[in-house]
């Protein structure tokens, strides 16, 4: 081969050699910039704002599950964040921020984060609970962490009208000496009490608690505390029927100490502190905003009566019923009807206080709102994109769907109940309230008085206004609100039936026991027994629920979709 031949061949390869390189080297990407972990549409999404989007997050979810590699999660972390960003973008050019949806709920989540603010400033001021405090209160107060001897008893009660005939108080009698024979025949006490006992301890196998010497009549404490542990007494009669106890165990003197009572002591105390400055700023609220609030006319009961009124904010009898409704039953009655009413009320309040101090333009509770009207407006374009995915699903993915949740369906038996309910007088005999309702109970069964109309005219709670409908409810839910014992009477109703007095027992969490408030009577209008929903009746439902936690495939697809859309372009080796 010529010289001139082999020299050109071999310059060639190496000038396409050296050529190809500087090709390569020319369409290698260049590195990302320093501390950049993505690219995209947008803009530059930096490491730190990454970690401020994690430590925005609730806690949980600041650190990758057990199991996940770091990288891994950051990643996720990151994506997250820029479907949030693009989602808000996306939001803002479809103009959802005008729309009523948006407006509504922004309104009502804004006024409540002011609210909010306001009540801990003005309420925090006026709070204030010392060491000094706790240790007067608790040297003051020695029964509220001490006892004497203390007597545990069961009972069994049948009650008979004082005005009952000799032969009904002698029947009465007789039954409960049947009793007592049984209790000494070796039968056990509270499965007797849970069977016959009319007292409202009945459900607990007739135990009572504790009593402190000096709490019952004396004629019967004479009894009571000569018996053994263990012991059952004779038949005793009282005013209102006969009594069978039983001691369950004597117990002796007992002091909590300072230190271990410190906690419970503080707990009560900031409590007390803080309902006492709720109602001194409601009324120094009241008079500085020239707000009219009128809470007597909750009395009269007339719809259209206004409880409230500042500038065009204003609530009516009728409105305040219609908000309670909307709370379920035993919310709406963890407070007396006023105590709601002024909760509502200084709530109102606190954001009129709010607005004429323009906190809104403070800059951390301005960033609270922005950061309110991002995750409003996120909400609504995901929601946006998620519907465009509603056709993927065939009907045979709903219907394993629904059927592999369909327990979620389940809708309990409901009763739909009226209430006549008479509180416990501040002083005097709470016998007379049962006797009262007692005696109702027989004119309404022999029509010579209506359920609705005695409810109107005497009943205690809201909805007298309505005649004592308090519409379709759960069992439990009379339960929270009233007690198992009344949960237990209301159940054993026929449809049409009226009960005899029942005891209202609220649960207080603060002393852990129940608290009698007044008794009620209760007629069943009707039943709806429970069922299954079916899949037509609750077809958006199983469709909302299969996007949020079933269908993960479709979930992803949407979150690619808008990854792509915005051009995404992630560096792992900056994460």
């Amino acid at each position: 081969m010529p010289f001139a031949d082999f020299f050109m061949g071999r310059s060639s390869r190496l000038l396409l050699a050296v050529f190809l390189t500087l090709v390569m080297l020319a369409c290698r990407p260049a590195p990302p910039p320093p501390g950049v972990v993505a690219t995209t549409d947008l803009g530059e999404i930096h490491r730190i704002e990454l970690d401020e989007h994690i430590l925005s997050l609730p806690e949980a979810r600041r650190s990758p599950p057990a199991g996940q590699p770091l990288p891994e999660w950051r990643h996720q972390m990151l994506e997250e964040l820029i479907v949030t960003q693009a989602l808000e973008t996306e939001a803002r050019s479809l103009g959802l921020a005008e729309t009523e949806e948006a407006r509504v709920l922004l309104t009502s989540r804004r006024d409540a984060i002011l609210a909010e603010v306001m009540s801990s400033r003005l309420i925090g001021e006026k709070v204030e609970v010392t060491e000094d405090d706790l240790l007067t209160f608790y040297d003051a107060h020695p029964g509220d962490f001490s006892h004497p001897a203390q007597i545990r008893l069961r009972n069994i009660f049948r009650r008979v009208a004082r005005d009952a005939s000799p032969e009904l108080w002698e029947t009465a009698r007789q039954e409960m000496e049947g009793l007592l024979g049984e209790i000494h025949r070796g039968a056990h006490f509270g499965d007797l009490a849970r069977a016959h006992s009319d007292s409202e301890t009945a459900a607990l196998g007739g135990l009572i608690g504790r009593l402190d010497r000096g709490q019952l009549d004396p004629a019967i404490e004479e009894i009571l505390w000569n018996l053994d542990e263990g012991e059952a007494s004779g038949v005793i009669r009282t005013a209102v029927g006969f009594h069978i106890f039983k001691v369950e165990k004597y117990l002796g003197h007992f002091k909590m100490d300072f230190e271990d009572a410190r906690t419970r002591l503080a707990r009560r105390l900031i409590r007390e502190a803080t309902e006492a400055a709720e109602a001194t700023v409601l009324q120094e609220l009241l008079e500085a905003s020239g707000a009219t609030y009128a809470p007597a006319a909750l009395k009269d009961g007339i719809p259209e009566a206004v409880l409230f009124a500042l500038g065009d904010d204003s609530m009516t009898v009728a409105d305040l019923h219609q908000y309670l409704d909307s709370m379920g039953f035993s919310a709406a009655r963890e407070l007396p009807i006023g105590r709601q009413l002024d909760r509502i009320v200084s709530e109102r309040l606190y954001l009129w206080k709010a607005e004429e101090l323009g906190l809104a333009g403070e800059p951390e509770i301005g960033a609270r709102l922005e950061q309110l009207e991002r995750e409003v407006l996120i909400a609504l374009a995901l929601r946006e994109r998620t519907r465009a995915q509603f056709d993927v699903l065939k009907e045979k993915d709903l219907q394993d769907s629904y059927e592999s949740r369909k327990e979620r369906f389940y809708t309990p038996r409901l009763m739909h109940l009226r209430i006549l309910t008479l509180g416990f007088p501040k002083s005097g005999n709470w016998y007379s309230v049962y006797e009262e309702l007692d005696r109702l109970a027989g004119e309404i069964r022999a029509g010579r008085r209506d359920f609705a109309d005695a409810a109107r005219a005497l009943s205690t709670d809201f909805t007298a206004v309505g005649g004592g409908d308090v519409g379709n409810i759960r069992a439990e839910a009379l339960a929270d609100w009233a007690g198992p014992q009344a949960q237990r009477k209301v159940t054993e109703l026929a449809v049409g039936d009226i009960s005899g007095p029942i005891m209202i027992e609220r649960y207080n969490s603060n002393r852990l026991t129940y608290e009698r408030t007044g008794y009620m009577l209760v007629r069943l209008e009707g039943i709806e027994e429970a069922r299954i929903r079916p899949l037509w009746e609750v077809r958006d439902t199983v469709i909302q629920q299969y996007m949020e936690q079933g269908g993960e495939e479709i979930q992803r697809q949407v979150q690619d979709d808008i990854l792509r859309s915005v051009d995404t372009e992630i560096y792992e080796e900056n994460l």
